[in-house]
């Protein structure tokens, strides 16, 4: 948490600032100091939750955390789309983020980085941008979403975007990322 890490997954359930409800830290003059969830809006002074959550050790080292968790999904699909261009698979992002799509993660690998990656792991990927993404939720809505995107990619010349539902299938296209 003194990090303020974020994850792939921070595109829908928020990095470790939005997820700290509460913690508990030692200052350096050895005080321990316990902050509490605070109104959304509030000017009633600093935020110290949010201000150790990203202090990485120097205000005070956190020795308990209280979290909003996320329940585990029904279904999750994830899958892999080229694009000619960088522009064209952001083009492909901003519509997906401007049609209420809720991605779970997505990430941008560029035709330098998707080399390295496909000579590391040895899978059959076009070197050109490409977009990794994953869908969160039931079986229809996560179909639905992949579908959608599939449609949204294929209009900004993206494509084809292979998605599975299948777990196994899921992390042998996630591969070349990992």
């Amino acid at each position: 948490a003194a990090t303020r890490a974020s994850g792939t997954n921070a595109v829908r359930y928020g990095t470790m600032r939005e997820n700290v409800l509460s913690l508990t830290a030692v200052m350096a003059d050895g005080e321990t100091v316990t902050t509490g969830k605070r109104a959304k809006k509030s000017s009633a002074g600093y935020d110290l939750t949010r201000l150790l959550v990203g202090s990485e050790g120097t205000l005070g080292i956190i020795t308990s955390l209280t979290l909003k968790l996320q329940g585990i999904p029904q279904a999750i699909s994830g899958g892999v789309c080229p694009f000619p261009s960088v522009e064209a698979a952001c083009n492909a992002v901003i519509a997906t983020i401007q049609m209420g799509i809720p991605v779970a993660r997505i990430e941008l690998v560029n035709a330098l980085q998707m080399r390295a990656m496909k000579n590391y792991s040895k899978l059959d990927y076009p070197e050109s941008p490409c977009l990794f993404v994953e869908f969160h939720g039931s079986d229809a809505g996560v179909a639905e979403q992949a579908e959608t995107f599939g449609m949204i990619a294929e209009e900004n010349g993206g494509g084809p975007f292979l998605w599975t539902s299948v777990a196994e299938e899921r992390t042998k296209l996630w591969k070349a990322r990992h």
